[in-house]
């Protein structure tokens, strides 16, 4: 409607204009109700209850697509996906940054803890759309208005606007949150904050009360997992000078930080760790140590430190596998000698299969393995489950040439 073609509606009966607002949408009420100051009042709670209906999904829409499982967790509805998308104005005006429209939709009382039909608050989706160089308006406003900032999507309990924040590294943002008084001790937010923030922001977090020592419900992770992934590098050691009696701590799997940082293939995180004294011999659910793992991992320079630094070997683990099994199985001929230069590896010592290493290294093709766990002494007549020798089992695998090196080294 164009307001010049009626420069006098304000004087027109109240009763009319009512009237006539029954048949106007919200964006030409809202342009009328800026007419005149009359007008703004006549309109105030029409436009009140259109701005909440049009704000948000009807409880109708909500209960068809978001319910509750056995275990009491929210989910959305799959089975429902494909229902049209309700009007979720507050949603879309949040997400594109208009500043005025949220006002307005704030102003006409709609809960700026709504979320949408999909589970996600407000502040949330303000978080992740803003834009970092314009100090987060939308995020001042919905806090403004009563927003929750310690409050978690729907449909996940541990997505919460300060997770978010430290997810996307806005220091400025967590710090904004934090002084609003968003909960630091949510389910693994301050595990985020330590892997995405400065520690300027932790030590905020810090000050306010954020417990480094919680580990992470599901993994069993502590804040020190999280560092070694930091993009700022003075945090690790920072947290590992901080929290000394967490430096050997498993993860559910039994695992410590030894196996991410093998994962990582990062020698001075690696490094770092056992300078910092954690626990070389720590076993995790599988019975492997650390060395298993980076033998497992054709990563020679870890390994060869562990032995260097005094981990034990020999150690049977899983399917009673030893280190000297999983060089074999590799081909990290650096390991061998240092292994057995240790005393205790039995070089035949067999698996739950009785594999030897050597037959594992004949089984590999790793002709390089087999001589010289030949020249240091291996039994080549030990057979396997199968009753197969090494030699036989070359011969079933048609490895000629492994066949003629075993052939002669067999003693006669």
């Amino acid at each position: 409607m164009d307001l010049q073609t009626f420069p006098q509606f304000a004087n027109l009966p109240p009763e009319l204009v009512l009237n006539m607002s029954d048949f106007l949408d919200i964006a030409t009420l809202a342009h009328l109700s800026q007419s005149s100051k009359q007008v703004h009042t006549l309109l105030h709670t029409t436009l009140q209850q259109a701005a909440r209906e049009v704000a948000l999904p009807s409880e109708e829409e909500y209960q068809s697509r978001i319910y509750t499982d056995i275990s009491g967790l929210f989910q959305v509805s799959e089975a429902n996906g494909t229902l049209d998308r309700p009007r979720e104005r507050l949603a879309q005006v949040v997400v594109m940054g208009q500043y005025e429209a949220v006002k307005f939709l704030l102003d006409a009382g709609v809960d700026p803890n709504a979320h949408t039909i999909f589970g996600f608050r407000m502040l949330c989706l303000a978080v992740g759309d803003e834009a970092p160089e314009n100090g987060f308006p939308i995020v001042d406003l919905l806090l403004e208005y009563g927003a929750d900032p310690s409050l978690p999507n729907v449909q996940n309990s541990e997505w919460t606007p300060l997770g978010a924040a430290a997810y996307m590294g806005y220091d400025f943002l967590v710090q904004k949150l934090l002084r609003a008084g968003a909960d630091v001790n949510a389910p693994g937010v301050i595990h985020t904050i330590v892997k995405f923030c400065r520690m300027e922001t932790i030590q905020m977090a810090v000050s306010l009360g954020a417990d480094l020592r919680q580990p992470l419900p599901a993994t069993g992770e502590t804040v020190l997992r999280w560092a070694m992934d930091s993009d700022y590098p003075e945090i690790l050691p920072l947290m590992l000078k901080e929290l000394p009696d967490l430096i050997s701590t498993q993860n559910v799997l039994g695992q410590s930080l030894l196996w991410p940082a093998l994962n990582l293939e990062d020698m001075d995180i690696i490094t770092m760790l056992v300078d910092a004294g954690i626990d070389l011999n720590i076993q995790d659910d599988e019975g492997d140590t650390a060395l298993h793992y980076a033998i497992s991992l054709y990563l020679p320079q870890p390994a060869l430190l562990f032995i260097e630094r005094g981990i034990n070997v020999g150690v049977r683990a899983h399917r009673g596998l030893t280190e000297l099994h999983h060089a074999a199985n590799t081909g990290l001929i650096e390991v061998v000698s240092p292994l057995l230069a240790r005393g205790n590896v039995d070089i035949n010592a067999q698996t739950n299969w009785l594999e030897t290493p050597l037959h594992l290294a004949v089984e590999k093709g790793y002709s390089h393995i087999v001589r010289k766990l030949i020249a240091c002494g291996a039994d080549l007549s030990i057979t396997d489950t199968d009753q197969r020798t090494p030699m036989d089992l070359a011969v079933f695998l048609g490895r000629r040439e492994l066949w003629l090196l075993l052939y002669y080294h067999m003693p006669s």
